[in-house]
């Protein structure tokens, strides 16, 4: 949960796609927490804050 935390991912959702996709038989490093190939809609939204900083 700490890794899809620090990779700006919703938990929750995150293990839930996580579970789907293992009883999927699908390869586990298609959706580690920092794959490429995780949703978009798995992410978090930026707060204020973060959107002012990725400006730079």
């Amino acid at each position: 949960m700490e890794t899809a935390k620090v990779n700006n991912l919703k938990p929750y959702d995150y293990l839930e796609y996580a579970f789907e996709m293992t009883r999927q038989g699908n390869d586990v490093t298609d959706y580690l927490p920092y794959s490429k190939n995780v949703p978009q809609n798995l992410k978090m939204e930026a707060t204020k804050d973060e959107e002012s900083h990725s400006q730079y």
